[in-house]
């Protein structure tokens, strides 16, 4: 039995010999067909062993993944958890309003703080400075009235040159311009007296955005807490399926494993030899002629080198390195 690769390709000779054709032919071909259905063999082996362990490992997964499964849907119910993200954008942005919101307030209670130190004894019944606070300024009906207080000055002056104190016409215009001075500081009055009022209500907002954001900070610390250890829950659920989905796709690959093919085919089969391949009688008829001539021409030429025979003349002076002085005939 000799089995040899053919070079430069991927293709062996299994050639066999012996004195019946048949059974070189038979084994031959038998050997081929052997080798395939070893592969097979081996080839079905693996894929059992390799199916029965992923059947294995495909429980254990199934329950790693269920239990993570359980315990990420167990911790949302509990913690009444929707959307972790949703909530924490939402309580996020209530916590940027809230800030902007108390420094507004800590500004406007500054402010508020400001005017009173300015405004200084608000028990007195008036002071002129009031009149130059910026919240008096800013206040419409107060220059509405100081408007009028001017026309009414106005009026006063005009009937002053014209009428006596005594007469209706400047009493008139007298009491006009009383009642628009006293309007006019009656509301600047009021205005100074709300700043101590707006600062208290500053201080209240302060404190009472204050005390919400303290909440709010606590609220976001918690959803953030809730959200880490949810994502971990996600992340090791996430994990488990997508490890799972491998090893079933894996083994629904092994349970498909074609074995109709092998990793070798017969590109020709042996078949029944008519002619023996040895021994080659005419290479041996062949080889006998030519050792034959070549021995006959080797005795012949040991011949010649072993013959000492003088067979002329010649030959003896040759050798005796003499002159002939005669020659007796053989007859």
């Amino acid at each position: 039995l000799n089995i040899s690769p053919v070079s430069n390709t991927q293709l062996v000779d299994i050639t066999f010999e012996s004195p019946d054709p048949k059974l070189a032919k038979t084994v031959a071909n038998a050997m081929g067909e052997a080798y395939i259905e070893n592969y097979l063999e081996s080839k079905l082996a693996l894929t059992s062993k390799a199916s029965s362990w992923l059947t294995e490992r495909l429980g254990t997964l199934k329950s790693d993944l269920e239990a993570s499964e359980k315990k990420l849907r167990q911790y949302q119910e509990r913690e009444n958890l929707v959307d972790v993200a949703g909530i924490q954008t939402l309580t996020a942005n209530e916590l940027n309003q809230s800030t902007r919101q108390l420094v507004e307030t800590r500004n406007r209670a500054a402010a508020a703080k400001s005017q009173l130190d300015a405004a200084g004894n608000l028990s007195a019944p008036y002071l002129a400075r009031w009149e130059s606070l910026q919240v008096v300024l800013q206040d419409g009906l107060v220059q509405d009235l100081k408007g009028q207080e001017e026309i009414a000055t106005k009026e006063f002056s005009e009937v002053t040159r014209r009428y006596g104190p005594k007469h209706p016409n400047y009493i008139s215009a007298q009491s006009n311009l009383d009642s628009a001075t006293q309007a006019y500081k009656n509301r600047i009055k009021q205005v100074v007296t709300g700043l101590a009022d707006t600062y208290k209500q500053a201080q209240s907002d302060q404190t009472e955005i204050e005390r919400y954001l303290v909440i709010s900070k606590r609220e976001i610390q918690d959803i953030n807490r809730k959200g880490y250890e949810l994502s971990q829950l996600q992340r090791e659920a996430k994990t488990n399926r997508e490890l799972y989905d491998l090893f079933f796709q894996r083994f629904r690959e092994t349970n498909e494993t074609d074995f109709s093919s092998a990793n070798a085919s017969f590109v020709d089969h042996a078949t029944l030899p008519y002619v023996p391949v040895k021994p080659n009688k005419k290479l041996i008829v062949v080889l006998a002629g030519l050792l034959s001539l070549i021995l006959g021409v080797m005795l012949a030429l040991l011949r010649e080198a072993l013959d000492n025979t003088v067979r002329s003349a010649g030959e003896l002076e040759e050798k005796l390195h003499q002159g002939i002085l005669g020659v007796i005939p053989l007859e």
